[in-house]
């Protein structure tokens, strides 16, 4: 039976028509899809590892290799040979490490018989070390939000250094696990002393329980590299210590077993090991109930009950809600033109030789707080000068300034009166350490915004060619991810702080502290841990300020 011509041509439009339908509707599906997993860009993450390993792996190592970078999650798109591949030629312009190819590795590697995705012996490490001239071994795992890296001595098995990088903007699981390191932070901080008057010098984790919507193993790559990048103790990398348990025979659970705890410590000389279990609760918060035990006298030295909570409007980005939810809460003439700034740990301080008076690099907690988005400008100052019949800037000519100069930041003040101008709209100046969280973020990026990239026209400063400053909204790539501008450039600001060196905080001084760059000030001054200072009775040309305020 024949089908007539224009029949079949009705049947194979139907079709053409259900199959573009079905093209719609998948696509539709996928791309949605595709753009959740975001893009990462490997030239600044390389940037910010090599930064990192330059500056905090300790003077004693010469030389490194990458051994490898394992993705814990398939969905995540990262090219992780092409990021190993930019992270060596980083390190290697840094000029302060002999680096080992990973193609050099590799073939070793096969000669060895050793898969560069499996998990290495201690052993394995030294022979390794001996064949390369390595001493330190980099490798990390990648999760679906963040790379999480540490660098392990080839003769001892210990962490020399550990970092967590952010993959995309700052997502909930990202920020739920930077809750619960801050705060198991704080407590073994607490009692550092005591576990060393233990006896207690090297830990490593043995297992940590969690609820369906938490990765044991991303929990517990988290805490070691919180307790490894600020000191508190050594730590044996719980991935080496799976080969011992494997060799061993000995069996894994959250539960220790006092004997095996004490056989596999003495095997790699580890003094105790840190264990516990994570229990979400009604109200959407969690509780980590943690301990520590010795494996010389199987008591448990430390424990804790640590309390984490998710973000507060469960979405990735926090900035803009967060200052949206604190401004509906204060009264408009409060929080106008300021930005909200969410509390919890931060990275504060370089280890940079060149910057001596911001060392040490550490971890701090601060509480929420506003800040000024942009700085004071001449006009602002002059109703405070009208209304208090306070004395005029210096820098004002005849006592005024013209029009063209009404939104510039004021100058020519001194820190008393940058002072009492923030005391009288019931503000204050910015603390040190919030003026510095503001300019770097949560992870200690260098400038204000992303990467370690300066150029002539990203902000106000001596490179730009500025005569004076600009208008305090100017806009450039000197901007934070939360809005608040200038912090590299324009001016240079006046914080509260007295100025004394950090590993001294008790002496007393005369001068206070001034941050950032300006017009007249280099590139170098507009990292955002450069520190100067001055007498509070002077005043610059290029010296301005903002304000700040509790929440």
């Amino acid at each position: 039976m024949s089908i007539p011509h224009f029949g079949l041509q009705r049947l194979l439009t139907k079709l053409l028509l259900k199959l573009a339908l079905w093209t719609v509707l998948l696509v539709g599906w996928s791309l949605p899809a595709f753009a959740q997993q975001g893009f990462v860009d490997n030239e600044i993450l390389a940037s910010r590892i090599a930064n990192s390993i330059q500056q905090r792996i300790p003077p004693q190592y010469k030389a490194l290799a990458i051994s490898r970078i394992r993705p814990h999650d398939k969905q995540t798109r990262l090219n992780i040979n092409e990021l190993i591949d930019y992270t060596n030629v980083k390190i290697v312009r840094s000029r302060r490490f002999r680096v080992t190819d990973r193609s050099k590795l590799k073939l070793i590697l096969k000669e060895q018989r050793i898969q560069l995705s499996e998990f290495v012996t201690p052993n394995e490490y030294k022979e390794l070390g001996q064949i390369l001239g390595v001493q330190v071994f980099v490798y990390g795992n990648v999760y679906p939000d963040s790379l999480m890296l540490k660098a392990i001595d080839v003769q001892t098995s210990s962490i020399v250094w550990a970092d967590s990088f952010p993959l995309y903007d700052q997502r909930p699981n990202y920020i739920l696990l930077n809750s619960l390191s801050g705060n198991f932070l704080e407590s073994l901080s607490k009692d550092v002393e005591g576990l060393r008057a233990e006896k207690i010098r090297k830990v490593s984790f043995w297992s940590i329980g969690t609820p369906s919507d938490m990765d044991s193993e991303e929990v517990i790559d988290a805490l070691t590299v919180v307790v490894s990048k600020n000191d508190l103790l050594q730590v044996v990398d719980r991935e080496n210590l799976k080969l011992i348990f494997h060799e061993q025979k000995l069996n894994q659970s959250v539960f220790i077993d006092e004997s095996q705890a004490r056989r596999l410590g003495e095997l790699y000389g580890v003094d105790a090991f840190v264990y516990g279990q994570i229990t979400p609760r009604p109200d959407g918060r969690y509780v980590a109930s943690l301990k520590m035990m010795s494996i010389f006298t199987g008591v448990i030295v430390w424990a804790d009950l640590i309390k984490f909570s998710p973000p507060l409007d469960n979405t990735a980005n926090l900035v803009n809600p967060f200052t949206k939810k604190i401004q509906q809460r204060l009264a408009p003439e409060r929080s106008q033109g300021q930005v909200a700034i969410p509390g919890g740990v931060f990275l504060m301080g370089s280890g940079d030789p060149l910057y001596g008076n911001a060392a040490p690099e550490r971890t701090l907690r601060l509480k929420p707080f506003l800040i000024d988005a942009q700085e004071v400008s001449n006009t602002e100052y002059l109703q405070f000068v009208e209304k208090k019949q306070h004395r005029r800037p210096v820098t004002w000519k005849g006592g005024s300034f013209g029009e063209s100069q009404k939104d510039h930041p004021v100058v020519g003040i001194g820190w008393e009166d940058a002072k009492l101008y923030c005391q009288a709209l019931g503000k204050r100046l910015p603390t040190e350490q919030e003026w510095e969280r503001a300019a770097r973020g949560p992870k200690g990026r260098r400038y204000p915004w992303e990467g370690d990239v300066f150029s002539a026209n990203f902000a106000v400063t001596r490179e730009s060619g500025a005569k004076q400053a600009a208008s305090v909204f100017t806009r450039n790539r000197d901007v934070t991810p939360e809005g608040v501008r200038h912090l590299a450039g324009n001016v240079r600001e006046y914080v509260a702080d007295e100025y004394r060196p950090y590993s001294n905080s008790s002496s007393s001084s005369f001068e206070r502290v001034i941050r950032g760059s300006s017009w007249a000030f280099s590139a170098m001054e507009a990292v955002g841990f450069h520190r100067g200072h001055t007498r509070p009775n002077l005043a610059w040309p290029e010296v301005g300020f903002r304000c700040a305020q509790d929440l």
